[in-house]
Order: C-alpha cells, then sequence, then structure tokens
C-alpha cells in the first residue's frame, strides 16, 4: 500500500520502523511515497503520525491489525485482571521485584538514574520514565 510522506527532503526521507527501512522518494507527480505492507508500520506511520504521513490513494483503507498476542507483552510487566486494581509495572532481579506504577516521579528518577545510570530528561512523564525502566531491564550489561 503507497504511504505518502507529508515531508519533502531532496532525496527522499529515510526512516526505520519495526526493523526494516523505508524510503519515501518522490514519484512522477513529486508526491514523496513509499510501498508499505506491513499493517503493524502501517497504522503506526498514518493513525499515529497523521501530520507526517498519509495513505497516498484517497479511498484506499487500512488493512485491520491482528490481535494483540499475549507474548507481546512483556514478562516484566503484568496486567491486573480486575479493574478495579490498577495495572501494575513489576521489575525484578530474582532476589527483589518493584512494582513500577507505586512509585512516584522523584522515586522513579531516583531509580533510574541510581540503578539503571539513565539520563532523564526533565519534560519525561512519571510512565516515560517507567517505560525507559523496563527497556533497561532488557538490554544486556
Amino acid at each position: 500500500m503507497l504511504v505518502q510522506s507529508k515531508l519533502h527532503r531532496p532525496d527522499g526521507t529515510v526512516i526505520d520502523l519495526h526493523g526494516k527501512k523505508h524510503h519515501f522518494k518522490p514519484n512522477d507527480k513529486g508526491h514523496h511515497v513509499c510501498e508499505i505492507d506491513d499493517p503493524k508500520t502501517l497504522h503506526r506511520l498514518v493513525k499515529e503520525i497523521p501530520e507526517g504521513y498519509k495513505l497516498y490513494e484517497p479511498d484506499a483503507v487500512l488493512p485491520a491489525l491482528a490481535p494483540r498476542q499475549q507474548e507481546d507483552v512483556h514478562p516484566l510487566m503484568q496486567q491486573s485482571k480486575n479493574p478495579a486494581v490498577p495495572t501494575t509495572m513489576v521489575i525484578s532481579n530474582g532476589e527483589e521485584s518493584i512494582d513500577l506504577m507505586a512509585l512516584d516521579i522523584e522515586q522513579l528518577r531516583t531509580l533510574a538514574k541510581e540503578t539503571f545510570d539513565l539520563r532523564i530528561h526533565h519534560k519525561w512523564s512519571d510512565q516515560t520514565i517507567r517505560e525507559k525502566i523496563v527497556e533497561a531491564t532488557r538490554k544486556p550489561e
């Protein structure tokens, strides 16, 4: 499916998304387009970044996304089955477990800096810091 980039650069625009490079190049009408087959990538660009990308054909319809599989959820992230109980985000080193949802932003910043040596941007929300901590637990030491 053709996707049009609203950004126009002299040599086109190259993005790396979901492990694949996509090169938006000018077509014969001067529109910067790229053929993309992956539904997840299509949704990411067209639905989540509408200020930058759109479907090239006006009557084109995005394909449906496959339902999210349980294996797509990182093992360090657990969700409560009771909707009245807040979602948990647990990390563990085998000896100690920490529910990141129970920490306030200052505690998250301290944990991120002192335990994971992360540089925290002052505009990051508490949820962004939680996500960065979870990412850091995935990285090999």
